[in-house]
């Protein structure tokens, strides 16, 4: 998402590298947020930890219909 949101503002972009856009490697899915000035970085394998389960499952979008997740 961020990729596609600097190629928006700026088409140059296109075909070009995360590092070489300015942004930091991908490494999985994470929520991020700034709060009092601090940036907070959410990670998957964070969550599991705090909440003491384990970091395995699939993402509800990897599933090719969605009445099959639903059902399950």
């Amino acid at each position: 998402m961020e990729e596609e949101e600097l190629i928006r503002n700026d088409p140059k972009m296109k075909g070009k590298t995360r590092e070489e856009m300015g942004l930091s490697k991908f490494s999985g899915t994470v929520i991020k947020s700034v709060i009092a000035g601090l940036e907070i970085t959410i990670s998957r394998a964070l969550l599991a930890k705090l909440l003491d389960v384990e970091d395995y499952g699939k993402k509800i979008c990897d599933y090719k219909s969605d009445i099959y997740w639903r059902q399950s």
